[in-house]
């Protein structure tokens, strides 16, 4: 795989043309873009949750190309037979993967573990009714989605910063 130049091209891109189409078909040939992406995305955010993780990269390196290439096959078939309709669903499948991926990549800075544990802790709570729990943790997570939660382990005195 060469590296890209950094000029827009023809179409706007930021590579010429014929170079997007290289880019675009060593991603499609890579054995495993979804296993490629966790790395990647693990580098950017090494605290996010493994969940989060996971679903991000199979929104955006597994799916996304697979449904945008179906869209551009379905658009150059609908330009070359005039009546043919572009099939919705492909466009709809698109978005599907820009949106989640889209809302993925505006929790990864915060949505972390602890927050997946601390989650997960409430929605017990909530089921066995304990109110005060579920108040408790509720506030934690608020911390944590403001970015003023304390490290991991050291809890701060009940009721400060609140």
């Amino acid at each position: 795989m060469k590296k890209p130049t950094e000029h827009p091209g023809k179409l706007g891109f930021t590579v010429e043309a014929r170079e997007a189409l290289d880019l675009i078909a060593d991603l499609l040939e890579r054995p495993d873009p979804g296993a490629d992406g966790e790395r990647n995305i693990r580098d950017l955010y090494p605290d996010a949750a493994e969940e989060c993780i996971r679903a991000s990269a199979f929104h955006l390196y597994r799916e996304l190309p697979r449904a945008l290439v179906e869209l551009l096959v379905d658009i150059e078939l609908s330009l070359r037979e005039p009546k043919r309709r572009i099939d919705q669903g492909k466009l709809w499948h698109v978005l599907y993967h820009v949106q989640n991926s889209s809302q993925l990549e505006s929790l990864m800075p915060w949505y972390r573990e602890d927050f997946a544990t601390e989650l997960d802790a409430a929605i017990e709570a909530m089921e066995s009714d304990d109110r005060e729990f579920v108040v408790v943790t509720l506030r934690k997570l608020k911390k944590i989605g403001c970015g003023r939660n304390s490290p991991t382990g050291i809890d701060e005195a009940e009721g400060e910063g609140e």
